[in-house]
């Protein structure tokens, strides 16, 4: 089983009930897959973007919100997000996983 794998089966078990911060956050899987988020309209709100993931296919960016508590459950909605956008492009994010970490 690929990491991604194991991040989206995690994430199957979470939805409900993932944070966003933590060894096992959201940001944290994100930031372990090649993402990278900035503070959106306020602090708590982060814009998810993958410059090589937007080269290879039509994604651009995904909003999470952050401002439940870091270490607190983020809306369910947030988990269900990066989790669909984590199977649609599951190819394209092992090819680059791959390439990136020398697997």
């Amino acid at each position: 089983m690929t990491r991604l794998e194991l991040i989206i089966e995690d994430l199957e078990r979470r939805t409900k009930t993932i944070g966003c911060c933590g060894r096992t956050g959201l940001l944290s899987y994100l930031t372990e897959l090649g993402f990278t988020s900035k503070s959106g309209k306020t602090e708590n709100h982060k814009v998810v973007s993958h410059p090589e993931l937007s080269r290879l296919s039509e994604f651009r960016t995904i909003g999470i919100d952050c401002g439940h508590g870091m270490a607190k459950s983020v809306k369910p909605c947030y988990g269900k997000t990066v989790l669909n956008t984590l199977k649609k492009y599951k190819e394209e994010l092992e090819t680059i996983y791959k390439a990136q970490n020398h697997v």
